[in-house]
Formats: C-alpha cells, sequence, structure tokens
C-alpha cells in the first residue's frame, strides 16, 4: 500500500486499545478550515500541509545554509563527547538520544549535494540514495517557518519600530 502521508494528516484518524478494546477517533492534524485553527488566540500556524516546489526548496535551504554559517543555528555536540557524561549517569537516556539523533541528522546533511540541472534550477539531492533525509528536512521545513516569520516582521515593521533617531543640528 502506498499512501501519501502528507495526506492522512487531513484525515480523522483512529486508535484501537488492544487490551481494552476501545477505539478512540481524531480529528485531522491539519484542518481544513485554517480559521478554525487559529482559534487559539495568537497561535502560530505550525503543523500545516507543505507542498515543496523549486523556489521553497531554494528559500529553505539556503536559509538553513546561512543559519550554519551565522551560527544562528547551532546543534548539540556530537554523541561522543557526552559518552562519558551518560555513563557517569550525569545525563539521562533521553537526554543522551537527543545527541544521538543530532549525530544522525548531521550525517543526513553531509549526504546532501546542490547541482544545477540543466534548465538553471538548483537541486538539493542525495549522495547514497540508500541515506534518508527526515530529520535534515524536518529541521529545514522548521527553520523555513523561523524565516517566514522574519520576513512578516521585516514587512510590518515601520520607522517608529527603531529606538534611535537622528538629529541634525
Amino acid at each position: 500500500m502506498n499512501i501519501n502521508v502528507p495526506s492522512l494528516f487531513y484525515e480523522s484518524w483512529e486508535y484501537k486499545d488492544e487490551k481494552t478494546k476501545e477505539i478512540l477517533e481524531f480529528p485531522p492534524l491539519v484542518l481544513d478550515d485554517d480559521e478554525k485553527g487559529m482559534s487559539i488566540r495568537n497561535a502560530v500556524p505550525i503543523i500545516r500541509g507543505i507542498t515543496a516546489t523549486q523556489g521553497s526548496n531554494n528559500t529553505m535551504h539556503t536559509y538553513l545554509k546561512a543559519s550554519f554559517e551565522n551560527r544562528s543555528l547551532r546543534l548539540l555536540k556530537h554523541s561522543t563527547e557526552m559518552d562519558e557524561a551518560y555513563k557517569s549517569d550525569q545525563i539521562s537516556v533521553e537526554e543522551f538520544a537527543m545527541y544521538i539523533q543530532i549525530d544522525l541528522m548531521i550525517q543526513e546533511l553531509s549526504n546532501i549535494k546542490q547541482t544545477m540541472s540543466n534548465s538553471g534550477n538548483i537541486i538539493y539531492d542525495r549522495i547514497l540514495k540508500t541515506v534518508k533525509r527526515d530529520r535534515a528536512t524536518s529541521l529545514a521545513y522548521g527553520i523555513s517557518i523561523v524565516n517566514e516569520m522574519e520576513e512578516e516582521n521585516r514587512k510590518n515593521q515601520t520607522d517608529s519600530d527603531y529606538d534611535f533617531v537622528f538629529s541634525y543640528s
């Protein structure tokens, strides 16, 4: 069965408790009516359907790369640096697992290469096709939401937002 996973976010879903045989029904994760999803005061619509396009991929990967370069995005240390802390019970299994997940994400990020197509479009492809890029893509989508927020803030900024005044004497 080949199901488009994002389409599942638009459907209600069920969970059957095997012990009690009780079936619980949950609403869709992404609502058809965005206004209803925004009913929580000041909520940011982070869970949403995304259709990747050439333009969105370019923006997303460019912003992600810039975030690493300007160090506004920094990752946890490599798990080998935290191994002793884990072995001496200074950090929990769950905390150590985060470091391992970062290691795996770094492997995914290092497996992505940027090439140009014959038509001049930038393509982000995997060097080794067997290596997934789920973590890297999730990070890129998440950071693209930050980019959208920053762009929106820039659009909404006016001269009165600045706390300095030029005076001519």
